[in-house]
């Protein structure tokens, strides 16, 4: 290459004309400005033409030749011998554009331009053919495609990063912003994040967490509100029912519920429910009658076989939620809330279909014999907890206090029993967090109240004997197991929040089975779930077993079908269990979060140096600390809030001393 020969090149995605500038052998340089030098690659370079240029001429010529070669439009010439065939120079072309002698800057701006742009003529070697009309025509739409996409991205871009607004949007902003929302709920998991870092980047291009960026700008615009439930989203938590599952609820019948010969008729028995006051979904009900050797307990469970035909809609639908997810915000029912709060609520004055287990007690409260058979109740009063707490201290004027009383005498020496069988207490506040409509978050605190304690005793009966009766009539039922942990070492701890925690630590995960086998945490040898079918579908399925085999002497699942829905549902359950803990830590930290430079008390359950892992004495909430001054697990420390990170999910504390 010359010294002083006029070469085109690329430079940042550009075509650049350039001076060659002789220098150390083997090194390209290249000055587009005067007195500016630049190294490149010979990859870079694009063509080498045939016009050299003294130095102090060269800026101008540059400067002309450019001007020239980015204005061109060939489209005249190409009209002029498109479809005669053959090949032409670029003296032709040249001949063509400018007539006879264009002179050489001419002919370096066309030969560049043709280099740039193909779009009316294709290079072959030294000399080029004129495209057919097709070709033309498809390039030229495509052309204006990427042009109309180019505005439509600038003008997206401009409305995202909020210096232009956007009336209306496109076809294809509207994708784009779908695919943002999409990455904002899956990050890097969404199929096509390719499209949404690419415009991310565009926005703001030293950021580390893109899938953060995006949430953000789409809250700054008002697409998705700040507090919006991204996990539900993420993982794929229906929130509206279908209208095929609507209209099959209409198609579901109690009427007035007649005895058949097939249920036992207990509505006689004066049953009741005790729960929150804003519970709609009443699926349990507690009776107690005094009989010549004792007492007859009463557990009905609402059947909710009925409401949901196996492989039907109602039933594929609860099969796809798989529990009612209870969120501060919001509650997200599993079924029909025309199902699970009225045809198969245990609402008081209601004859419903019921699974209810019969449980004789002797004079000492000792458990006897007892079955469990379909039956018709009939709830006579509802209670909350509030009322049947007062009940159990001897106060309210509830008709039915006696024999709350009496229910709390049995449930009372149940405790004792699984207690003294090695169950292990964990008694941890009841922490109440709730949203309302207007965005007002409100936070309760309060020890478990006696009334939950008492009727939870008794689903833990109803479950174990359900559990024994699967075991003995080998039924194929879903098992929770859960194996012993040993806590004879932590006798001398004496702080029962560290030793809540350190039980925590050892504690194995509970385990689904098809297999029998001891829940140590609660001190029963076998154990299942069935006293929730309105609002876990385990528990339907497991309900669905028993009264299949009380009423048709057969259960409706096999052991395979039972092994193939475990294998399909357990991890899901894990997870929605996830959703509704960190729903209600998200919206704790947001009541916490106007708190900020507050101080708190908190107790050590464990450190590391200076990193201590604490539980707020006024929360039952556990976050990481930094301490400044050595603590031991089960110290009380002030810790000052720093700030809450409501996208980690995470409160930053640090400890505070007299000084600070």
């Amino acid at each position: 290459m010359k010294d002083g020969q006029v070469i085109l090149f690329r430079h940042h995605g550009q075509f650049l004309l350039g001076r060659h500038v002789a220098g150390p052998p083997g090194k390209l340089q290249v000055s587009v400005e005067a007195d500016r030098v630049a190294r490149i690659t010979p990859q870079q370079v694009v063509l080498e033409t045939a016009a050299v240029v003294d130095a102090e001429e060269f800026p101008a010529w540059r400067q002309e030749c450019e001007a020239l070669m980015r204005g061109l439009d060939l489209a005249e010439v190409w009209g002029v011998v498109e479809g005669e065939g053959g090949e032409l120079s670029l003296d032709d072309l040249a001949t063509l554009q400018w007539g006879a002698d264009a002179g050489l800057m001419k002919l370096v701006a066309l030969q560049a331009h043709l280099h740039m742009e193909s779009l009316y003529f294709l290079r072959r070697d030294d000399s080029f053919a004129a495209r057919a009309r097709e070709e033309v025509e498809a390039l030229l739409w495509q052309r204006k495609q990427e042009e109309e996409e180019a505005t439509d991205e600038a003008a997206f871009l401009s409305w995202l990063s909020g210096t232009e607004p956007l009336d209306s949007m496109s076809g294809r902003q509207q994708e784009w912003l779908e695919d943002l929302r999409q990455f904002a709920i899956m990050g890097d998991a969404y199929p096509g994040a390719r499209t949404p870092r690419r415009l991310l980047r565009e926005v703001q291009p030293g950021t580390s967490d893109w899938r953060r960026l995006a949430f953000t700008l789409l809250v700054q615009r008002g697409v998705i509100g700040e507090d919006e439930p991204l996990d539900l989203y993420r993982r794929g938590i229906p929130i509206e029912f279908p209208p095929e599952v609507l209209q099959a609820c209409h198609e579901v019948s109690v009427g007035d519920l007649p005895s058949d010969g097939r249920r036992r008729d207990l509505t006689s028995l004066k049953a009741v429910t005790i729960d929150e006051a804003t519970t709609q979904d009443i699926d349990d009900a507690l009776s107690l009658e005094e009989g010549p050797e004792g007492y007859v307990l009463g557990i009905h469970i609402a059947d909710a076989t009925v409401l949901a035909t196996p492989e039907g809609a109602i039933d594929a639908e609860a099969a796809r939620r798989l529990l009612t997810i209870y969120l501060p915000e919001r509650t997200i029912p599993m079924l029909p809330p025309q199902l699970s709060e009225d045809m198969g609520s245990l609402q008081p004055g209601s004859r419903r279909r019921a699974m209810s287990l019969l449980i004789k007690l002797g004079p000492d409260l000792e458990l006897g014999d007892w079955e469990v058979t379909p039956s018709l109740v009939r709830s006579h009063a509802r209670l909350s907890y509030d009322e049947a707490d007062a009940a159990l201290e001897g106060g309210g004027a509830s008709p039915e206090g006696e024999l709350i009383r009496g229910l709390g005498a049995i449930a009372q020496r149940l405790r004792e029993g699984r207690l003294a069988q090695g169950a292990l207490e964990l008694s941890r506040p009841d922490l109440k967090v709730r949203v309302d409509d207007a965005g007002k978050i409100s936070v309760a605190v309060t020890p478990p109240p006696p009334a939950r304690r008492m009727v939870a005793e008794f689903m833990v009966l109803a479950n174990r004997l359900l559990a024994e009766l699967c075991r003995e009539r080998d039924v194929p039922t879903i098992y929770r197991t859960q194996a012993p942990v040993n806590v004879a070492d932590l006798e001398e701890v004496s702080n029962p929040v560290v030793w809540g925690y350190q039980v925590l630590r050892r504690l194995r995960p509970s385990i689904l089975s098809l297999e029998p086998g001891p829940q140590a945490l609660l001190g029963v040898p076998a154990y299942l779930q069935a006293t929730s079918p309105l609002r876990r579908y385990l528990d339907l399925v497991v309900q669905r077993q028993v009264m299949g085999f009380l009423l048709e002497g057969a259960p409706f699942y096999t052991r395979d079908a039972l092994a193939q829905l475990l294998y399909q549902v357990e991890g899901p359950v894990r997870e929605l269990g996830r959703v509704e803990e960190e729903r209600k830590r998200y919206w704790l930290l947001k009541y916490l979060a106007p708190l900020a430079g507050q101080i708190f008390q908190g107790v050590v359950l464990d450190t590391r140096g200076h990193e201590a892992l604490a539980e707020l004495v006024q929360f039952p909430l556990r976050t990481n600390v930094y301490l400044t001054e050595a603590a031991e697990p089960g110290d009380t420390v002030s810790m000052r809030l720093q700030e809450v990170d409501l996208w980690r999910l995470v409160a930053r504390f640090t400890q505070a001393t007299d000084d600070a």
